[in-house]
């Protein structure tokens, strides 16, 4: 899980900074377990506990989304603007996968 670095006015205590980061930790964990069946294709957070409804941004399409979905959608979508190919590819393969009806409304 990636580290989330806060320059906060308590960091010279290290027991506040101990306790806020265990806290910030915890929320960031705190997100639903994968589906058993559909393995996430790479580390993602899933912050949803319910499906979402999303918006392809160049056709208007949408759909619902499993909360795992959402996450594996967002993180290819964020691969696309950063360039990283390999990330993307194996979001959009695992959308191929699992997902088949959605990926061709949000990523074809």
């Amino acid at each position: 899980m990636p580290k989330v670095i806060f320059d906060l006015p308590n960091m010279d205590d290290p027991a506040w900074a101990e306790a806020i980061e265990h806290e910030i930790e915890m929320e960031l964990s705190s997100g639903n377990e994968p589906h058993p069946d559909r393995p996430l294709p790479f580390e993602c957070v899933i912050y949803d506990s319910s499906p979402v409804r999303v918006k392809n941004k160049l056709t208007g399409d949408s759909c619902m989304l499993e909360p795992d979905a959402v996450a594996v959608y967002d993180t290819t979508i964020g691969a696309l603007y950063t360039a990283n190919y390999e990330r993307m590819n194996q979001g959009l393969d695992w959308f191929r996968k699992y997902f088949p009806k959605e990926y061709m409304i949000l990523l074809d």
